[in-house]
């Protein structure tokens, strides 16, 4: 359920005079983990998450009951191969084109944050402050 730091994150990436595609896609995925989907996204809680400055995407570090804090890096470069891009629900990225910012981060939050995590919890990357990273590398350990 959406808390604190979760509102703080939306509102400082609304309030981002001229977002960025990076921008964009994360402010899609904070909405869309706020106001639901069709997956657990009442499950987590949002610690912090930060636009990508050296390619299209975003980190986000969130938690799930038992487990926690887990970092994701989503990149639109290597997305599409495992283990992250979801199969183009909100949008047709195999069909030729691009998702946009918005569909990018709406697939993210639905099949990527919002999704337990499975066996992949065994092999997250931890860093020094104990955040287990997984997604599209190079993870930010």
């Amino acid at each position: 359920m959406p808390g604190a730091e979760h509102d703080a994150l939306i509102a400082a990436a609304e309030s981002v005079p001229t977002p960025t595609w990076s921008d964009r896609a994360l402010l899609a995925c904070l909405r869309k983990l706020r106001d639901g989907g069709p997956t657990e996204w009442r499950s987590i809680t949002v610690h912090d998450g930060w636009p990508l400055r050296d390619t299209d995407g975003f980190c986000i570090v969130y938690s799930w009951p038992g487990l926690g804090p887990v970092g994701l890096r989503a990149a639109l470069e290597g997305s599409r191969d495992a283990p992250l891009w979801a199969d183009g629900v909100y949008s047709e990225p195999f069909a030729g084109g691009e998702p946009t910012p918005e569909q990018f981060g709406w697939e993210i939050a639905d099949f990527g944050v919002a999704e337990p995590l499975g066996t992949r919890a065994g092999r997250l990357v931890h860093d020094d402050a104990g955040i287990g990273w997984w997604g599209v590398a190079p993870l930010p350990v």
